[in-house]
């Protein structure tokens, strides 16, 4: 008996030719279901391998000039790639307690600003202010047209009457002069 003929006894409701058939098949069902991105869900891949192969048996029509086993094969091969889509959206989805190695979560990690970080802050921005006194007024300007009104150094040079190329060497002094005064 052929593999058509035996899809078509298997459509009229014989069980033992499905059996056989489905015996037949089995090597194709645990290639499918052991592709390397299935690995995971082994064991659901390979029965959504067998359903599908059921219902290709089921939709299977020979007078296409199909043959079955390129049928089944792309049918199997597709609902698990459809299975596959599936898993990896509802593994995106999913929230996972902590990956570090003590267990902890993101949110336990996170260190909360305290009274100190602020206060060190607050410093932070009384020296960079005190420093900045010791600039020259065209050196404020430019860097306050550069950082703060977050301008191009070409727009700043300008607006303040300078050559590009000057502004440039504006800017790395005064940067220098900070650098030296904070560190």
């Amino acid at each position: 008996m052929t593999i058509n003929e035996m899809v078509l006894q298997s459509q009229r409701g014989n069980g033992e030719v499905l059996a056989e058939l489905c015996e037949k098949f089995q090597g194709m069902f645990f290639r499918a279901a052991r592709q390397r991105h299935l690995r995971t869900v082994f064991e659901d891949a390979l029965q959504a391998a067998r359903e599908s192969f059921l219902r290709a048996v089921r939709d299977f029509d020979a007078a296409l000039g199909v043959p079955f086993e390129g049928f089944a094969k792309h049918r199997v091969y597709g609902d698990l790639h459809t299975l596959f889509r599936r898993e990896r959206a509802y593994w995106q989805r999913e929230v996972h307690p902590g990956d570090d190695e003590e267990g902890k979560s993101f949110w336990e990690s996170v260190e909360d600003e305290t009274a100190s970080d602020a206060s060190m802050h607050f410093a932070l921005k009384d020296a960079l202010f005190a420093a900045m006194r010791t600039l020259s007024e065209r050196e404020k300007e430019l860097l306050s047209l550069v950082y703060l009104a977050d301008w191009s150094l070409k727009e700043a040079a300008a607006k303040l009457g300078l050559s590009a190329a000057y502004a440039a060497v504006v800017k790395r002094r005064a940067l220098q002069k900070l650098k030296k005064l904070l560190v």
